[in-house]
């Protein structure tokens, strides 16, 4: 996928949001491959595996992306109509505070923007 197909792209839900991420991230940022990865909070829906999941460190509010290179930072993607949830706001919110880069984004062209920033 290239910038310009990114740019147009819109997704209907967060699912295709992300898999278009992952693809124009591995397409375009080839230095990034191994070095970021998606955290899927968002699998653990059903109670006994969110409660197994939590026993074993899953931490809510967690962004949808974590990049390691050149540094941590992370990537939580939302539809233009959504909000981050409660715990994603005071996870957020802690993570900021101790200098903890978060980026938001809602559409292609802001995750675009990030990316390029990260990048230089």
């Amino acid at each position: 996928m290239n910038k310009e197909q990114f740019l147009a792209y819109l997704p209907q839900n967060e699912d295709q949001f992300s898999a278009a991420v992952n693809t124009f991230v591995n397409h375009n940022y080839p230095n990034w491959r191994k070095f970021y990865f998606h955290v899927p909070n968002e699998s653990a829906t059903n109670a006994r595996i969110r409660s197994k999941l939590v026993s074993m460190g899953l931490l809510a509010g967690v962004p949808d992306y974590c990049f390691l290179k050149p540094n941590t930072w992370f990537m939580e993607l939302k539809m233009p109509y959504n909000t981050l949830s409660p715990k994603q706001k005071v996870l957020h919110e802690i993570w900021t505070k101790n200098n903890i880069e978060i980026y938001t984004c809602k559409t292609t062209f802001e995750v675009y923007n990030v990316l390029e920033k990260k990048s230089v």
